[in-house]
């Protein structure tokens, strides 16, 4: 799902808003963020096809995350994020 998703403002220090858009006849999807390592730090469940949340950052540490949509019918391409302090 090319650009189901994206994420402003990047870099980010505390807050950053994702925009997502869910699959074609899907209802519910998870937007997954990972450290650089691969190691899962953040898990959102989302449920409205199209659809914004605003991510807290203020607990994750500086560096590059990568974040992706994963619905049944599997996940998007993984885009990074920065965090900056």
């Amino acid at each position: 799902v090319p650009d189901a998703f994206k994420v402003y403002p990047n870099p980010s220090e505390n807050l950053s808003t994702i925009e997502y858009t869910l699959p074609q006849g899907e209802s519910k999807g998870e937007i997954i963020i990972y450290n650089i390592s691969g190691a899962e730090v953040k898990r959102v469940t989302v449920t409205i096809g199209n659809g914004k949340i605003e991510l807290d950052n203020s607990a994750l540490q500086s560096g590059t995350y990568f974040y992706q949509l994963v619905t049944n019918k599997g996940s998007s391409g993984a885009k990074k994020i920065l965090v900056v302090k």
